[in-house]
């Protein structure tokens, strides 16, 4: 017997004429059935790994600057990220400084 067409479940998408669902590669998500395509994480959210139904805020000490991240960038020493959702990190100010990487606060030097 003839199939009938399938509907793509969240995570997965199908363009016109598509023989089987296609999941969102990292950095995109799918948050609806039926999809067609993919959409990409907005600046400040990451989505790790395939087949995402959603988006995460990066963490704080970390940031987003693009669209279609699967992974945040981690605050480089010098830099902090204070909150989460963030699409940059900001430089210390003078007098203070962040050791490490992924700082979410600087520290006043003494």
């Amino acid at each position: 017997g003839e199939g009938a067409c399938v509907p793509c479940t969240k995570g997965t998408y199908a363009e016109a004429g598509s023989s089987e669902c296609s999941s969102a590669a990292p950095g995109f998500f799918v948050g609806l059935n039926n999809a067609s395509s993919p959409e990409p994480c907005p600046a400040g959210f990451h989505a790790s790994g395939s087949a995402n139904t959603a988006c995460a805020p990066c963490e704080a000490g970390k940031f987003a600057p693009k669209n279609g991240t699967d992974d945040c960038e981690v605050a480089e020493a010098g830099h902090y990220v204070k909150t989460e959702g963030a699409t940059n990190q900001t430089a210390c100010a003078a007098g203070t400084y962040a050791s490490g990487e992924g700082s979410r606060e600087c520290t006043v030097a003494n």
